[in-house]
This record gives C-alpha cells, sequence and structure tokens, in this order.
C-alpha cells in the first residue's frame, strides 16, 4: 500500500499526538520527519510516548529522479516510502544541552554578523562626510565607548 497524505498540521506537539492516537497504537508506529529550524523537541516528544522517531537531513533524504516539485504533500509521502524501505539514514540527535549550546553559539555568530554589518555602514557613513579616523584602526575600546576602571 502506498503512502498517503492525510493532513497538514502544525509543528505542535499536542496536535501531532491527537491526530497519532486515531491511528492506532503509539508502540506500533514508526515516524520520520526532515530537521529544521524548529529544532529537536518534536523527536523527544514522540519518543517519551513510545512512538519510534527518526530525523532526517532534508539534504540526506533520497528523492526520486525526474521529480523537482517540493511541496508538503509530496514530501511527506516521499519520507513516508523511503522509511518504510528502510533507505532513510537518521541524524544523532543531540542531548538537550548540547542543542542549547549550539542554539548560543549561532545567536553569538549572528550578533556578530550584525555588529560586523553596522559597523562597515558606519565607516562608510562617516566617510561620505568626509571624516576619516587617523589610527591605526577603526575599532578600538576607544571607538565603542568602553570605560575600564581597575582597583588594585
Amino acid at each position: 500500500m502506498e503512502p498517503r497524505f492525510l493532513k497538514r498540521i502544525p509543528n505542535n506537539g499536542s496536535r501531532l499526538l491527537r491526530l497519532l492516537k486515531t491511528l492506532g497504537p503509539f508502540k506500533e508506529m514508526h515516524c520520520a520527519y526532515e530537521a529544521g529550524p524548529t529544532g529537536y523537541g518534536l523527536y523527544r516528544l514522540l519518543n517519551e510516548k513510545g512512538v519510534r522517531c527518526e530525523v532526517v537531513a532534508p539534504s540526506e533524504t533520497p528523492s526520486r529522479s525526474g521529480r523537482h516539485v517540493k511541496t508538503d504533500r509530496i514530501d511527506s509521502c516521499n519520507l513516508a516510502h523511503f522509511l518504510r524501505s528502510g533507505t532513510l539514514v537518521p541524524l544523532r540527535v543531540p542531548s538537550e544541552d548540547i542543542e542549547a549550546r549550539r542554539d548560543l553559539v549561532r545567536a553569538r555568530a549572528d550578533a556578530k554578523g550584525i555588529e560586523k554589518v553596522a559597523k562597515q555602514r558606519l565607516i562608510k557613513f562617516l566617510l561620505r562626510q568626509g571624516r576619516r579616523y587617523r589610527g591605526k584602526t577603526n575599532w578600538t575600546i576607544m571607538h565603542l565607548g568602553l570605560v575600564f576602571i581597575f582597583k588594585g
């Protein structure tokens, strides 16, 4: 029997569990979803409830030749097909602690990128106004307006 699309639901654990209850016992279920920006909370919830769940990388999901259209309906049926055939390669899901650390590192990298762009824009603005810093480097503690007081 070919997989069929039931319905599209948001990334909401309680709504998913409600739908899964209508399909049968959790212990007999095996599901997969593609990793995305929502993290691994859904994976942890399903495993906690006894549903076998795998998370796969979208880039590692096999694709049928000649099919270039991507929709939720097509993707979900493809995932179910490949899960049943055993050709999906699951990701190793990190612990909650490691996931939180990765999120922090990504947030810092994003903030540093924003800071870099802001500095470049400020330098260009000042150059357009005829203001040029004559020192060796543009960004030192003096430029950031930070004051450190050390007591011995």
